[in-house]
């Protein structure tokens, strides 16, 4: 027996709801719902010692518990089964069916909060009405008690994946916001603009410090770069050591002078013509660390 006093509970038996002033607290901690499903059925579901499947007729009952740990007490158990007969038998003498002389019951299992599962059937039991004893047919409260534990540590181990990638995105949004203010702070950046807007008409922002991302791609003289895939931009003032890879993702800042005619592949075109005020060399291909999280 449950020792610990809890709230006893209402007891719904089909439409008939009985007070629990009789039921002990080991039963009252299984928030106990019952429904009788059938006075008169001929059939039994497993082997009850006594009956004839063919010919007795028998009880059907289902009893939902939310509270399923108490059942692994056999105290609990046989509290809950002998209330249940009594008024299971009590509900089929008021419905004028009672030619019974066995009753199987199934206890099922509640879904527990936020778990998305059927309701699970943990223990049938059966007897015959005047034998002493239970059959117990099956018993998953065990079972029962290791799916709620695994749904339990998926539920927290999703909880702590999700705290993680929040932590993540919040370090991410940080160090970019971080490394875009020292950027400013550094270039004297007046606006971040588009490379191909820039490049389409640089005018606008003539005599003005920008930044953009792009790509460096060679160097085309002393202390003269040329960025972006189209050769986009041409910036003097560059030191000569500060780039060595062709094709590095980097966040550049130039003063817009205006528009510079370069030749390339024997074709004369337009560049915009800056002069070099800094430059962040991405760690990522995407400059993710700098653009941060979206």
């Amino acid at each position: 027996m449950i020792s610990r006093a809890l709230k006893c509970v209402a007891l719904a038996i089909a439409t008939v709801l009985l007070p629990c002033g009789g039921i002990s607290s080991a039963v009252a901690q299984t928030s106990v719902s019952m429904n009788v499903d059938y006075c008169e059925q001929v059939h039994a579901g497993f082997e009850v010692p006594g009956v004839n499947p063919g010919s007795d007729f028998g009880i059907m009952v289902t009893v939902d518990v939310a509270d399923f740990h108490a059942l692994r007490s056999v105290g609990a158990l046989n509290d809950l089964l002998s209330h249940v007969i009594q008024s299971a038998v009590a509900t089929c003498r008021d419905r004028g069916r009672a030619r019974a002389n066995f009753i199987l019951v199934t206890i099922v299992a509640l879904t527990p909060n936020g778990f998305n599962v059927p309701k699970y059937a943990v223990i049938h039991a059966g007897k015959l009405l005047s034998a002493p004893n239970w059959t117990i047919d099956t018993n998953r409260v065990a079972e029962w008690e290791t799916f709620e534990r695994q749904q339990n540590e998926k539920q927290q181990r999703e909880a702590d994946a999700a705290q993680k990638q929040a932590q993540e995105l919040a370090d991410a949004r940080a160090t970019s916001q971080k490394l875009q203010s020292d950027f400013k702070a550094q270039t004297a950046l007046e606006a971040w603009v588009n490379l191909q807007v820039l490049k389409a008409n640089p005018f606008p922002y003539q005599g003005k410090v920008v930044g953009f991302m792009t790509t460096f791609q060679q160097m085309v003289g002393s202390g003269v770069a040329m960025f972006g895939g189209n050769m986009d931009v041409v910036a003097s003032g560059v030191p000569n050591t500060q780039f060595t890879q062709p094709g590095a993702a980097t966040i550049l800042a130039v003063q817009v002078n205006g528009v510079k005619q370069v030749k390339i592949l024997g074709t004369d075109m337009n560049a915009v013509d800056g002069t070099y005020r800094g430059a962040y060399v991405c760690k990522t291909q995407n400059c993710a660390e700098f653009i941060g999280p979206h």
